[in-house]
């Protein structure tokens, strides 16, 4: 795996957290939307649990010149795109492993490019209260872990 010090470390707490996640909520086939996949560690994952189409997304010219790399043998699509503007298909599972503004800018297009039983991953800053925002945008949370400073939330539609 490259790794670019230019980019969102796969080894931070919050992608251990989203891979638990993944391990128990992909199906095999299931479609994928990576959002702001840095290195491209959590769309390889999402592959190898069963995805089928994983996409992954980023607006970092270095994360995609990382991700396009790590991700090339995997079949895995690398975009440079700013949170889900222009896609219109819609995904399985959404993954956000993201800062906190882009994460907050984000919530507002979920329901854009996820399936209506699908599943959303979310990285969120324990400094900003999170329960009310699902229930504002129809959402239930299913699970989530607390961390030091993020919170990782598993969404779904009501």
């Amino acid at each position: 795996m490259i790794n670019s010090n230019k980019v969102f470390t796969p080894y931070h707490y919050t992608s251990a957290n989203i891979d638990a996640y993944l391990q128990k909520y992909i199906k095999e086939g299931d479609s994928v939307l990576d959002v702001g996949t840095g290195s491209g560690v959590l769309s390889i994952l999402a592959k190898q649990y069963g995805a089928g189409r994983v996409l992954a997304t980023d607006i970092n010219d270095d994360a995609i010149e990382c991700a396009t790399e790590n991700c090339k043998e995997y079949g895995i699509e690398v975009r440079q795109n700013y949170l889900n503007f222009g896609i219109d298909e819609q995904f399985d599972v959404v993954i956000a492993n993201l800062d906190p503004n882009p994460a907050m800018e984000f919530l507002q297009y979920v329901d854009k490019s996820l399936k209506d039983d699908g599943i959303f991953i979310i990285t969120w800053w324990s400094q900003w209260d999170f329960k009310d925002v699902p229930l504002k945008l129809n959402y239930k949370i299913l699970e989530h872990t607390d961390g030091f400073d993020f919170n990782t939330y598993v969404l779904k539609r009501r």
